[in-house]
């Protein structure tokens, strides 16, 4: 210890207060130094750890919803394959005796497309002179049977007959069946 105070005992008091002073002082800046560097480092870090635990949540999520499609996929498949024995005009004839408007009803197919494995065919489906309660009940028993069958577009006139009204009803409709990929 002595071969080292032996540099500071030839210093006056006053040079040895500045010595310790220019040490206190680089030593104080080296901390700040390197307080800030491990600090960036660290923000870094997290900054890093933030954004891939972002990825993670956002990669569970596009799994869970992957799976929930999936299922859906799987159920509209059973509803298809479920319906395939009864074909469209017979589904939409039921429907319409349900209501008790089959003579009002007339069904026309107008052209099938098979798209991405699902055959889509178009009908035109027309009522004649139906209430319009008898109208809603048809569509609306149509739309939730549970039949893959969609309703494209929905026009219709109306007419008074002794002050009732009647519509003529033209549904363009889409059914669906699992067909061969095209």
């Amino acid at each position: 210890m002595s071969a080292l105070s032996r540099p500071f005992e030839s210093m006056s008091p006053r040079d040895r207060k500045l010595l310790a002073g220019l040490l206190t002082f680089f030593g104080l800046v080296f901390m700040g130094l390197l307080f800030f560097t491990l600090k960036g480092w660290v923000d870094s870090r997290s900054a890093t750890l933030t954004q891939k635990t972002q990825k993670y949540e956002l990669l569970l999520a596009l799994q869970q919803e992957y799976a929930d499609t999936l299922q859906k996929v799987k159920d509209g498949e059973a509803t298809v394959t479920q319906h395939a024995a009864k074909s469209p005009s017979a589904f939409l004839e039921e429907t319409a005796s349900t209501v008790g408007i089959s003579e009002a009803l007339t069904v026309s197919k107008q052209g099938t497309e098979t798209i991405e494995g699902i055959e889509q065919t178009r009908y035109k489906v027309v009522l004649r002179r139906v209430t319009v309660k008898q109208a809603y009940a048809f569509l609306g028993n149509v739309e939730t049977s549970g039949y893959p069958i969609r309703v494209d577009t929905t026009d219709y006139t109306r007419q008074f007959v002794s002050g009732d009204i009647l519509l003529n009803v033209t549904l363009e409709t889409r059914t669906f069946a699992i067909g061969v990929a095209g």
